[in-house]
């Protein structure tokens, strides 16, 4: 059926296979069809195209790394507390905001400001979403194509390193609503994407697998069921999707012949034996009262994998206390160190988890109340409401590098004889964040047991 927008202006376009599987994501993709197997799924989206040079000055940039970063981190601790001590966890905030950021694109009165408050915006509504632009532009600027290393050495597994950095947003809505004019135009203009319109009514559970097929492509096959089994019905509306993918070759790989089996303590129970990574290599260190610090590049060294280890019997302490501000702090004071890595390998998954009683807590009410919430911005014909968002995630780490689903180096050499290299044998629970050069956190998770 043919979307139309507020001013009954009829979107449409030639119907293109969405799944390129040379297109990561849906940038640059001026199609109102997406063909997901079973049939199309309309897309309303504005005329307006994809703004490539979004006006956002460097400062205000980095007030929305900071409180984006804040407001991730936030959600971190309250997904870690909410779930068993010794369970892992991974999840990623730029993949939550930006589909938040989307939805706040269409929210009115109480239900924008308790939005932007429960993100920790502090810029006008123009520059928040310029900064969304900004982000997925600086994400898709990682990628590095495939290579060969540098000195020669070891690769990444496939005679070559490369980063693949994939951000992806979208939202679902209900089949022939007349979709507000504005809120096109914002999701066109800053996140390079338009609304997808399904059956919810009469077909929620096609709707619920079409969902579920899309954010499995998204992330090459590593989200199998972001929706659960029931998780739709014929009330829903709207649905938030958020997908993230990361695959980056280290900087410089693990050599696999150096890996072999150590002890890693978990919590009150008996060490468990992992196959631990060891490497010696010169990057950013830091020792504070509680924990050490320290960051492994990804090839390109515009991406990293920063890894906190919190002293024996000071995990959830040093967990609890990581913010913005203390992250940003502690990176900046990092400095160049010979450190001499013993890493387990780890690979699992997180969720489906429910983001709504997070989001609540934050003061983000009336968003989820079928009475109070006020999405006139999206569209007029009906009182919508969100029903829940949420959330899957993947990590995994092995010689090579890193693959996530869901972030200028000056080099010195010299001939004088280095001092000893500092020992980061990471045997105990530890928090992660994969991030960018800006900062900009793009995972985090806690590993509590690398042997599940």
């Amino acid at each position: 059926a043919d979307v139309q927008n507020s001013n009954n202006d009829t979107l449409t376009s030639d119907a293109e296979n969405y799944y390129d599987t040379e297109t990561d994501t849906d940038h640059n993709a001026d199609s109102a069809s997406e063909n997901t197997g079973d049939g199309k799924i309309q897309e309303a989206r504005s005329e307006l195209s994809y703004c490539l040079e979004p006006e956002i000055s460097d400062s205000d940039y980095r007030n929305y790394i900071t409180s984006t970063n804040d407001f991730g981190l936030s959600v971190f601790k309250a997904l870690a507390k909410g779930t068993s001590l010794q369970k892992n966890l991974v999840y990623s905030p730029v993949s939550v905001s930006l589909a938040l950021g989307m939805a706040y694109a269409g929210a009115k009165g109480d239900t924008a400001s308790q939005m932007s408050s429960a993100m920790n915006n502090t810029l006008t509504d123009e520059l928040f979403h310029a900064a969304g632009n900004r982000t997925m532009l600086e994400l898709d600027s990682r990628n590095i194509d495939p290579h060969p290393p540098k000195d020669g050495g070891e690769d990444g597994g496939e005679g070559e390193l490369s980063v693949k950095l994939s951000p992806v947003n979208a939202i679902w809505a209900q089949e022939n609503y007349t979709v507000e004019t504005e809120f096109l135009d914002t999701l066109s203009v800053n996140y390079d994407s338009g609304i997808k319109l399904v059956d919810f009514i009469f077909s929620f559970e096609q709707a619920r697998l079409a969902i579920n097929e899309w954010a499995y492509r998204q992330t090459y096959e590593r989200i199998e069921e972001l929706l659960p089994p029931d998780s739709l019905n014929s009330n829903t509306r709207v649905v938030l999707t958020n997908a993230l993918y990361f695959k980056g070759s280290w900087a410089t790989p693990f050599l696999t012949e150096m890996t072999s089996e150590g002890f890693f303590n978990y919590f009150s129970k008996e060490a468990v034996l992992v196959p631990m990574m060891r490497q010696t290599i010169s990057t950013s260190y830091l020792a504070r009262d509680g924990y050490q610090l320290a960051s492994i590049p990804y090839d390109g060294e515009e991406l990293f994998m920063t890894i906190i280890l919190p002293d024996e019997g000071r995990f959830e302490e040093i967990r609890d206390k990581i913010d913005a501000s203390q992250l940003e702090a502690d990176l900046k004071a990092a400095e160049s160190n010979l450190v001499s890595f013993v890493l387990p390998r780890f690979s699992f998954s997180f969720g489906s988890v429910s983001m709504k009683e997070i989001l609540e807590s934050r003061g983000m009410t009336d968003a989820f109340d079928e009475l109070k919430a006020d999405f006139r911005g999206i569209s007029t014909e009906e009182n919508l409401y969100i029903a829940d968002v949420l959330h899957q995630a993947f990590i995994g780490i092995d010689e090579y590098g890193t693959e996530a689903a869901a972030a200028t180096a000056v080099i010195f050499e010299t001939v004088s004889i280095p001092p000893p290299p500092v020992n980061f044998t990471v045997d105990r629970p530890f928090v992660f964040l994969i991030h960018d050069i800006n900062d900009l956190v793009l995972f985090v998770g806690q590993v509590t047991d690398p042997a599940v």
